[in-house]
């Protein structure tokens, strides 16, 4: 059953994705915090959002200048000479505002990106604050990736500085989302996938994009229309096992026919030979991935 979404409203909040990532890059002193040769990165994910975006943003990090663990609880070994950084796309939540007052006991330099709430107000004076934009509703995933690539891009001492590459994705995003509006009608990537037929099977065309498929369907899913992903190695097997179609088939008397799968293929790698760049292929996909939820599904 199709859903009808108001695209404008839908577009407000997508649209401010650019604008996440500039409040990221405007947030701290990324080039002055002490981050360039910790003993571990650790990101702490208080949601399934913020888990998928963290691991799209370091499967395309990599070689990474510390070991880098996301996880849901903070690990014990956690001291003076890591990195953590804290991520919910929720304004209240327990235990990642216990985890801060941990890092704070033992000296650890926390950052967090949070929804507004109660958290906010319950994190100690030493964790770095992201603050969320004022006048916007529902989730970021770009906000989440932005966070962790700006503690890599620090790590990595990159000649170039944190927030200057954090400006130039959020301007690639910018663009990608300008193609993918609703008064864009030729064109329009966002709108030609999320009106393809069939049930979503988001597919990784490379090792690159396992954990963005994993990342788009969580939230087409979110947005109301149910999705899976799959590695492209799999791909051939799955429709191997697919029932054969029946000539035949009669809805009256079988009842409905099983909806078909619509595949849509990602590739990272592929437009990252393209823009030159891993961290600004995955964004404009995620921002690609995430219009397409304000579209009619079908």
């Amino acid at each position: 059953m199709a859903v009808s979404i108001d695209h404008a409203q839908a577009y407000f909040d997508i649209a401010h994705e650019g604008a996440q990532i500039r409040a990221v890059a405007d947030a701290l002193p990324w080039d002055q915090l002490p981050i360039e040769r910790p003993r571990s990165i650790v990101v702490l994910a208080g949601d399934e959002l913020c888990l998928h975006a963290a691991r799209a943003a370091v499967n395309i990090s990599a070689p990474w200048s510390a070991p880098v663990t996301i996880c849901r609880e903070l690990p014990s070994y956690v001291g003076p000479l890591d990195v953590v950084i804290l991520l919910s796309e929720r304004g209240s939540h327990d235990a990642l505002a216990q985890a801060a007052s941990v890092c704070h006991a033992r000296s650890v330099l926390s950052i967090a990106a949070v929804g507004e709430g109660p958290l906010v107000r319950d994190l100690p004076a030493s964790t770095h604050i992201i603050p969320m934009l004022p006048m916007h509703e529902g989730p970021s995933p770009l906000r989440a990736v932005a966070t962790v690539l700006a503690v890599l891009f620090r790590g990595a001492r990159t000649a170039e500085s944190v927030p200057k590459r954090l400006l130039s994705l959020a301007d690639r995003v910018d663009e990608e989302l300008i193609r993918c509006a609703p008064d864009h009608e030729e064109l329009n990537p966002a709108k030609d996938i999320a009106q393809r037929s069939g049930t979503p099977l988001h597919v990784a065309a490379d090792a690159e994009s396992k954990d963005l498929v994993a990342l788009v369907a969580y939230l087409w899913t979110q947005a109301g229309r149910a999705s899976a992903h799959l590695d492209a190695a799999l791909l051939g097997l799955f429709q191997q096992r697919q029932p054969p179609v029946d000539p035949f088939y009669d809805p009256i008397e079988q009842g409905p026919a099983p909806i078909p799968a619509a595949v849509i293929r990602w590739s990272v790698g592929e437009l990252a030979h393209a823009e030159g760049d891993y961290a600004t292929a995955l964004c404009a996909l995620i921002a690609r991935g995430f219009a397409a939820t304000m579209y009619t599904m079908t």
